[in-house]
């Protein structure tokens, strides 16, 4: 069913050069209820529509608890949207993942599915760039299930826009 998704969110997108992309990249520190500290890069590409993003995202990340028999490493693959929002210099963004994982931990390969809601407030650095402190959360299915949180460092671009109310603004 992602495939279906991916594949028909990449048959509407045209291929031409101008395609006007869009991303963030994501660095997070998570906490989950049983003491794994974990940490977390992930990249979304999107295709802007005004304040909206839609596209997908794609990482690697940890937890660790410091016994091997609590360590996991994993890599999730995402369909992903956010909004940003906001005039001036400083703004705000919302976001959410859904998607799957795989990965391995002290008994072996282990994925299954995963949810991540974010947001946070970015500076517009100019240039179609934003540096944004934002806090996200996951729950994870399969091996172990469970939540995380914590804080995240998000350096987001997209195109200038060139007016009021066209697409791009950061």
């Amino acid at each position: 069913m992602l495939a279906a998704a991916f594949y028909a969110f990449g048959a509407s997108v045209p291929a031409k050069a101008d395609w006007n992309d869009a991303g963030a990249a994501t660095a997070a520190v998570n906490f989950d209820r049983e003491g794994r500290v974990g940490g977390v890069l992930i990249v979304d590409f999107y295709k802007p529509v005004s304040a909206f993003r839609v596209g997908f995202g794609v990482g690697a990340g940890t937890f660790t608890r410091g016994e091997d028999a609590d360590n996991r490493v994993f890599a999730p693959l995402a369909f992903s949207a956010a909004v940003y929002g906001g005039a001036g210099r400083v703004r705000g963004h919302a976001g959410f993942r859904l998607g799957v994982w795989g990965g391995a931990d002290f008994d072996g390969l282990t994925g299954g599915l995963f949810g991540s809601v974010s947001a946070g407030l970015d500076i517009h650095l100019g240039g179609g760039l934003t540096l944004g402190l934002g806090a996200d959360v996951w729950l994870f299915t399969a091996r172990p299930s469970g939540a995380a949180f914590g804080p995240s460092l998000v350096l987001s671009w997209a195109p200038e826009a060139n007016g009021p109310g066209e697409e791009g603004a950061p």
